[in-house]
């Protein structure tokens, strides 16, 4: 593991965007067959799509946004010329394995790196490893670094500052950090801050661009309202009145089938060029909360001690 915490534009512009050769040397056809060792490359990225957007300086480039510091142009044009100077680069040492790891480094050192961090500190936590562990030491470092100046995370696959905070939240309660350290008393002023008034939350595309506010959307959803409950219960605030808002927010709008209506758009594929609407959210992310809900106020515990 790292012994300093990794900025993510750092950590982008290097071993996750195209231009990282891992160089490992290993055994091709050993035994008998073969007895001199071959050296190999192989040239790692790690979920390209997810870098389609840039590879500079500054992570999220697109064509309708340039910066002094990040000259970056084209789109996967350019990250194929990338891949490609740096495979024949690589070809000098021996041969080449092009690998897009993406989803296949979850839970490693690797994927602990990335912005999702939150899912492999849970993780960890949830094995039994506590902060005397790297591991352990260096997602809370990274994540602690990472936080928003108002309190919140960013997040991907789930729209957007809204949901990074209830996977960062979720993942200190697991690693059993303090709900009054000044991380968790940040991000619920976040939240609380971003509740509407008429109970819920919601945030729109629109934070994804640059000085555009984070939490705020034109109106409520049911997924998104989840995700802050589910951040508000991790930090220890299940007794909080905004809590008990939010959950008669959820059971007001519930429809008769049992489900929810969801018209926006609550998840992204590429910021500020594609969004998701995945249909699952809307079913058991209310769900999901609800439960977490009835179980906090039966139990003798104001946190969750398993799960996310």
């Amino acid at each position: 593991m790292l012994d300093q915490p990794i900025k993510r534009r750092d950590f982008i512009g290097g071993a996750m965007a195209a231009s990282s050769g891992l160089i490992l040397s290993e055994r091709l056809l050993g035994g008998s067959m073969q007895s001199t060792p071959l050296a190999f490359s192989i040239l790692h990225t790690n979920d390209m799509h997810s870098n389609f957007l840039g590879l500079g300086p500054v992570m999220d480039y697109t064509p309708e946004r340039s910066n002094p510091d990040d000259h970056t142009v084209g789109g996967y044009a350019r990250l194929a010329t990338l891949i490609q100077e740096r495979k024949r680069a690589l070809e000098a040492l021996g041969p080449v394995l092009i690998l897009d790891a993406g989803d296949f480094t979850m839970g490693t050192a690797l994927g602990a790196a990335c912005r999702q961090t939150g899912a492999e500190l849970r993780m960890l936590a949830q094995l039994g490893y506590d902060d005397d562990h790297q591991g352990v030491k260096g997602s809370l470092a990274f994540l602690r670094d990472e936080q928003e100046a108002e309190g919140s995370w960013f997040g991907r696959w789930g729209t957007n500052y809204i949901y990074g905070t209830w996977s960062v939240l979720s993942a200190l309660n697991a690693a059993g950090v303090d709900p009054a350290a000044p991380e968790i008393r940040r991000a619920v002023d976040f939240l609380l801050a971003h509740q509407r008034d008429d109970g819920g939350w919601g945030e729109d595309g629109a934070s994804y661009w640059p000085d555009q506010p984070h939490g705020e959307g034109k109106v409520a959803t049911a997924s998104q309202t989840a995700w802050a409950l589910l951040a508000l219960m991790a930090a220890g605030e299940v007794g909080h009145p905004a809590v008990a808002r939010g959950i008669r927010y959820l059971v007001e709008a519930q429809a008769a089938d049992g489900l929810w209506e969801e018209a926006s758009y609550t998840a992204v594929g590429f910021p500020r060029v594609f969004y998701l609407r995945y249909h699952g959210y809307r079913a058991f992310f209310p769900l999901w909360a609800l439960a977490r809900y009835r179980n906090l106020q039966t139990s003798n515990t104001t946190r969750p001690a398993f799960g996310i």
